[in-house]
C-alpha cells in the first residue's frame, strides 16, 4: 500500500497509503507524490512492512515508524504513528 525510496544522499522518500503513519511524514494523509520520511539521519537501507517502515542508518541504528498495533516496531510497546 506504500513505497519507499532511499536517495543517494541517504534521505528516504515515501508515497501511498498512510492511515497508520506508515509514510513517516508525521501525518496519516495518503500521498500520491513522494514526501520525505522525517526524523531520520542518513540511511543505508529502507524496507516496507504492510503498515510500517524500517530503516537502518549508515551508523547501524534501526528506526521504525507507522503501525505498532502488534509490537512490530520492536521497542516493547504497542502504539502507532511514532518514529522509534
Amino acid at each position: 500500500n506504500h513505497s519507499f525510496a532511499r536517495l543517494s544522499d541517504g534521505t528516504v522518500k515515501a508515497c501511498g497509503a498512510n492511515s497508520t503513519g506508515s509514510l513517516g511524514d508525521g501525518t496519516t494523509t495518503m500521498r500520491t507524490s513522494a514526501v520525505t520520511v522525517t526524523g531520520l539521519p542518513a540511511v543505508s537501507s529502507v524496507r516496507s512492512g504492510g503498515t510500517f517502515g524500517v530503516a537502518v542508518t549508515t551508523s547501524g541504528v534501526v528506526y521504525t515508524w507507522g503501525s505498532n498495533a502488534y509490537g512490530e516496531q520492536g521497542d516493547g510497546t504497542i502504539n502507532t504513528n511514532a518514529l522509534v
